[in-house]
């Protein structure tokens, strides 16, 4: 018993170094006819990395979640930069966080302090409950945003979803409007669906399934302005969505990374230096 307890660590870290490495090879041969194939090193890293994300967020920070709070900044925890910024400047827009499928608001635990730590006020919602449309979860959205904007008197915010998220944002815009956002940020979000997806009888998984009519229908009542407002992050080794050459959209900005797996886009340094960048691009 004292044997299998001391290998159980190892056994958990190559079970997931295993799926991973094999969601990477089957994402690999879906987006091949796109893309150069990535480095030996490239999927190594990609492998290792996204191993270590899914372990820490799903493991050991969103079972622990406290209630979601608006976490004001401080500023006697602000770098002197930021400081700089917010003297010089109209304090930085709040931001919304919506997470992806199956997650909580914990998959955030990196990005939060660091957003409110440049002077963001950020909500970090939970999307509840987790099999149900996606269209439910325009509420949960819009009582963050006016909850934000009641907080900070701005009249505008910014909203970021990580995969599932950014959907459920785009389903908030198709309900409330997109007046009150002043920008809209999507990481490894399935736009055009994903084929993992393709044999989920779950709700919101059937809408997330490749080219759904769910999908067709969220597209056609987009307009430019929308597209106008968004910024698309994509990662080439995306394990979980795919394939990755059609999850763009017309009008929208999109920045493309490497080496980085989908649950790893919420915990990269890269990405999250690219998101603070797009979030000062517009102050009210």
């Amino acid at each position: 018993a004292w044997l299998v307890l001391l290998l159980m660590p190892g056994i958990a870290a190559a079970g997931l170094i295993a799926i991973n490495a094999f969601l990477l090879y089957q994402a690999s041969r879906v987006n091949a006819p796109h893309h150069t194939p990535a480095t030996w090193t490239t999927l190594a890293r990609t492998v290792l990395g996204e191993s270590w994300a899914v372990f820490y967020f799903f493991f050991l920070q969103e079972p622990w979640v406290q209630p979601p709070t608006i976490a004001p900044a401080n500023p006697a925890q602000l770098t002197p930069s930021a400081l700089g910024e917010i003297t010089r400047n109209t304090p930085p827009l709040a931001v919304v966080l919506v997470h992806g499928y199956c997650c909580n608001h914990g998959v955030w635990s990196a990005i939060q302090p660091a957003l409110t730590q440049q002077g963001h006020a950020v909500l970090a919602i939970d999307l509840e409950p987790l099999f149900t449309s996606i269209d439910h979860y325009a509420d949960p959205i819009e009582a963050a945003v006016e909850a934000l904007i009641e907080h900070t008197g701005h009249s505008q915010v910014w909203l970021v979803g990580h995969s599932m998220g950014g959907l459920a944002i785009r389903a908030w815009a198709r309900a409330h409007g997109h007046a009150r956002a002043a920008g809209i940020v999507t990481l490894g979000t399935p736009h055009s669906g994903t084929q993992i997806s393709n044999h989920n009888p779950r709700k919101n998984s059937k809408q997330m399934a490749y080219r759904s009519e769910w999908l067709t229908q969220l597209a056609q009542t987009e307009s430019s302005a929308l597209r106008q407002k968004m910024h698309i992050a994509l990662t080439l080794q995306d394990t979980i969505v795919f394939p990755q050459h059609e999850q763009v959209l017309p009008g929208a900005a999109t920045t493309t990374f490497t080496g980085i797996g989908h649950v790893q886009l919420c915990g990269s340094p890269q990405v999250m230096g690219w998101l603070s960048q797009t979030l000062a691009h517009r102050l009210v």
